[in-house]
């Protein structure tokens, strides 16, 4: 798992041409920048409601559509709790934890390609999205093999 970033900055002449654009940028110049993020923020979220589950419904759950959502990735958490107890570990530790944020790091098979499990989050989410416009009928998941 990362804990850091490094940035080689000797002697790159293009990554100084490349700050000094970004720090001469012009009010206006950047004042359209964050237009065009915030509209496409608001264009990939699409207005969607966590709190409107499809089929959770539960009085103190803020999330239910992302307990609907979440739903194909549990057997990914439920290999390693097997995997955990299976080896006698069945205290909440740090190497327990450990195991579990692995997981988002995992290469899985998604849609004929390799993606960590993390970033399959956010494509899930996407179809989601594209599910409710009419865009496509299927909501992409990642695939699950027998040795995550």
């Amino acid at each position: 798992m990362p804990t850091s970033m490094l940035m080689n900055l000797d002697a790159n002449t293009l990554q100084e041409k490349y700050f000094r654009l970004q720090l001469d940028a012009a009010r206006p110049l950047k004042k359209q920048m964050w237009k065009n993020v915030v509209e496409n923020k608001i264009k990939n979220q699409a207005g969607l409601l966590p709190s409107l589950g499809i089929f959770h419904r539960n009085y103190y759950d803020a999330f239910p559509l992302a307990d609907d959502i979440m739903e194909p990735y549990r057997p990914f958490a439920d290999q390693i709790v097997y995997k955990l107890y299976s080896n006698k570990k069945k205290k909440l530790d740090k190497e327990v934890k450990k195991n579990f944020l692995e997981m988002f790091y995992s290469n899985v098979s998604f849609e004929e390609q390799m993606a960590q499990l993390g970033t399959c989050l956010t494509y899930t989410t996407a179809s989601v999205t594209k599910f409710f416009m009419g865009e496509t009928k299927n909501i992409a998941y990642p695939r699950i093999s027998c040795g995550l």
